[in-house]
């Protein structure tokens, strides 16, 4: 967006529900705004948006006309029977809507830099490569292989690591449940949890389980890490897509820092 010379404005969620207030977004938009940016399953919360709240963003984009970028990184990661709603598979969405997928997320392969844009209406897709060159391209052979391997040979562990994350966010979302000084959401989806440590600042709690627990986790705000907003305050991110054994040493270092609190 800032090589683009865009200018970047945050849209609030409800913090009891997690949704996105729909009177809030519509305040945001002026003559200016050109698109609607949206990540879904929701990153940090885990949030998966439901048909309503995408028809609500839907009609207004329509209503601006605006572009929607449609972040769906993580839409395979799913839980408790949900399904993923891909944003351009809503009524009159599809000719103003960029997706934008991956393979780091499904199939375990961050750092390989392997994803691909989805855009249905061809002048778009046409200003989209024009606007981005040398993004598209650079894939290097080691990545289209491991790419290709995944489609055609990784299905099944796709799925039965859901189905482990699933096993392994119930624990997580229970034992900071139960610690003192926080407060946590159970995410729908991603491999991410997302709570909040009452009494400090986010940098102050991240620096104090890397000093305390011996446990690195990424701030929800502050320098260098602004990622998730001002709105992010106070949270930190945790990533629990690891074995039950190392998420089991985790959390136990975690809540026994927290309780020192």
């Amino acid at each position: 967006m800032k090589a683009a010379g865009a200018k970047t404005v945050l849209s609030k969620i409800d913090r009891e529900t997690l949704s996105f207030e729909l009177e809030g977004l519509k305040e945001l938009v002026t003559p200016k705004t050109k698109m609607i940016c949206v990540c879904n399953p929701h990153n940090p919360y885990g949030r998966v948006l439901n048909q309503s709240e995408l028809r609500a963003m839907v009609d207004l984009a329509n209503d601006h006309d605006l572009w929607i970028m449609s972040d769906e990184i993580w839409s395979d990661i799913v839980y408790d029977g949900r399904k993923h709603i891909p944003t351009a598979t809503i009524t009159d969405a599809i000719d103003r809507t960029i997706t934008l997928y991956g393979f780091s997320k499904t199939y375990a392969m961050a750092g390989l830099q392997l994803g691909y844009a989805v855009i249905k209406n061809k002048d778009l897709m046409k200003r989209f490569k024009e606007t981005s060159p040398g993004y598209l391209y650079p894939v290097n052979n080691v990545s289209q292989a491991a790419g290709r391997a995944a489609l055609m040979e990784a299905g099944e562990w796709a799925s039965n690591f859901i189905v482990h994350l699933e096993k392994i966010r119930d624990y997580v979302y229970e034992r900071l449940s139960e610690s003192p000084n926080v407060e946590v959401h159970k995410p729908e989806g991603t491999y991410v949890i997302f709570p909040k440590i009452h009494g400090m600042t986010s940098v102050e709690a991240t620096d104090y389980l890397l000093e305390e627990a011996k446990v690195a986790v990424v701030p929800g705000h502050g320098e260098p890490f602004s990622y998730f907003g001002p709105g992010g305050e106070g949270h930190i991110r945790i990533v629990y897509s690891t074995s039950m054994s190392i998420i089991e040493e985790a959390m136990d270092r975690i809540v026994k820092a927290l309780t020192k609190l």
